[in-house]
């Protein structure tokens, strides 16, 4: 999928340096079923060591407003969730990745993302609309399982399950290297809505 927009005068090496304040919007299951996911990827930790991600997500998107800009997009964002349903994230394969911004090698779930689309163009056209440029110019296809691994090498290797339904977007803020606290979340159609609880996680 092609999407076109400008940077509002960033290179993309600038858009694609995560940095502090930064805004993202995440896909995620409710509370729930993040907890049953954690019990059932436990076992990923036997062969790899590390911690489990707490706050399993797929990233939509990341950009930079200030307060008052983000409580006018809220309502937008809101409409957005209620045109779209519950999205099953399926897993593809597992597959390790170095985070540069926190000095340490992750395992990544690589999942099928054919039923983010229409979402994720949704979200586009919103930004663009209140003149809010996004940062990533592709959609995310990664979802982070461990953090911290123990590995030397590792060669992808199949993982074909059925991850979680997302059911919220989740809008975080940025406070240092890879690390964000959650703002507001938005349930998406047919989903109770649920209290944001004290959420904190990991880019």
């Amino acid at each position: 999928m092609n999407v076109t927009y400008t940077l509002h005068g960033l290179s993309p090496q600038e858009a694609s340096r995560p940095r502090a304040g930064d805004i993202c919007i995440l896909l995620a299951p409710n509370y729930e079923q993040a907890t049953h996911l954690r019990q059932r990827i436990s076992h990923l930790q036997e062969e790899f060591k590390g911690l489990l991600n707490l706050t399993p997500y797929l990233q939509l998107q990341r950009f930079r407003v200030g307060k008052e800009a983000l409580n006018v997009l809220r309502p937008s964002l809101k409409n957005i969730a209620q045109q779209i349903s519950p999205i099953n994230i399926k897993a593809k394969s597992l597959e390790p990745f170095y985070s540069t911004l926190r000095s340490q090698e992750l395992l990544k779930c690589r999942v099928e993302i054919e039923g983010v689309y229409k979402l994720y163009e949704l979200l586009i056209q919103t930004l663009l609309e209140a003149d809010i440029s996004p940062l990533e110019l592709d959609l995310s296809t990664h979802v982070t399982m461990l953090e911290d691994i123990k590995v030397i090498r590792l060669e992808p290797k199949p993982y074909d399950e059925h991850l979680f339904t997302a059911q919220r977007l989740v809008v975080v803020r940025l406070k240092g290297p890879g690390f964000y606290t959650a703002l507001f979340s938005v349930s998406l159609a047919g989903c109770e809505i649920e209290e944001i609880q004290a959420e904190q996680g990991h880019l």
